[in-house]
């Protein structure tokens, strides 16, 4: 039988120590304004508000082939950048970029004002005049996957992390599109509210082991958050995600993003992400049943002794599977 009232009660209120939630016997539905089960498996639609982008819909030209800043282009061969009319998914204009026969590069970009290590989706609409073509965006030196477009616009998102203070947002041509065009619109750089991203409960003890199975598509992050601060207000605590490339651990002080560290970790699907707080100020870091990374030192009262623990995704792409907290005195 799938029942979901009992699991949920405890998933929103205090647990004394030891918690397990196996979203597969859980019926659909709500467990609050961000997070639902759906055909058993919890995803979250955090809350992004705040635009980053100026002019997202690329509506201001300085002239037929010049974006007006802050956008800007970069081109290469004889692919060109070219205000948009005809083609256009939002408002008055699109970008078209016209990709040379030698698959030049073309793109356009707009640097954000965001802290290093922040996470931020930026999504946009984009087609090519040919099925089949690649398009990718980029957060600074950090690249999305190769989305492969059709004829008819449609959303493309990726949750990317900032490796450098204010980067550059950009969309472009990737793999091969020689010899066709990409059209761009509705453009979009967000970063996300961070209690809306952790799904916490309060247990007994900041000591213990944290860790949720998780199906994770590429540049949708999720993973799990150990001693934070608060559930409605967290600033202080860890996470600790996959992104379908790397393992991703962070440090949160006062809301400033410490990366512990990011190492490349294949992806399997179903495996459990999980911290461990061993030892007052020990915290280590696991991977489908393996550490990963050194083990971690860390000192500040802010955070060893919270007792907030549970659930972080980025993104309604990635489903949990089970989340197991096990607390230790």
């Amino acid at each position: 039988m799938r029942t979901i009232l009992k699991d949920v009660l405890l998933f929103q209120e205090d647990a004394p120590r030891n918690l397990t939630l196996d979203f597969a016997t859980m019926s659909d539905g709500s467990l609050d304004s961000y997070w639902s089960i759906v055909t058993g498996k919890a995803y979250c639609s955090p809350s992004y508000p705040t635009e980053l982008l100026t002019d997202p819909s690329i509506e201001l030209w300085t002239s037929a082939t010049v974006p007006q800043a802050p956008w800007a282009k970069l081109i290469s061969g004889t692919s060109t950048v070219n205000k948009e009319s005809t083609v256009v998914d939002d408002g008055t204009y699109s970008a078209r970029l016209d990709i040379d026969a030698s698959n030049s590069l073309a793109n356009i970009s707009q640097a954000i004002t965001l802290p290093i290590y922040t996470w931020a989706k930026v999504s946009c609409r984009a087609k090519n005049s040919a099925s089949g073509k690649g398009f990718g965006m980029q957060l600074g030196s950090v690249l999305s996957p190769v989305y492969t477009t059709t004829t008819s616009f449609a959303t493309y998102k990726a949750v990317l992390k900032s490796g450098a203070a204010n980067p550059d947002v950009a969309l472009k041509r990737a793999g091969t599109c020689n010899s066709t065009s990409v059209y761009i619109d509705k453009c979009s750089a967000r970063t996300p509210v961070l209690s809306t991203v952790l799904r916490l409960t309060k247990y007994l003890f900041s000591l213990g082991i944290t860790k949720c199975s998780w199906n994770i598509v590429a540049a949708s992050p999720a993973g799990v958050g150990m001693c934070w601060d608060s559930k409605p207000n967290p600033l202080n605590g860890l996470m600790l995600v996959h992104d379908g490339t790397n393992l991703i651990f962070d440090e949160y002080l006062n809301g400033v993003i410490t990366n512990l560290f990011t190492t490349a970790t294949t992806y399997v699907a179903g495996a459990d992400i999980e911290i461990r707080h061993t030892a007052s100020t020990t915290f280590k870091a696991y991977y489908n049943g393996s550490q990963v990374g050194a083990d971690q030192t860390i000192t500040d009262t802010r955070i060893i002794n919270n007792k907030y623990h549970g659930l972080a995704s980025f993104d309604d792409q990635s489903g949990a599977i089970k989340l197991v907290h096990t607390g230790n005195p």
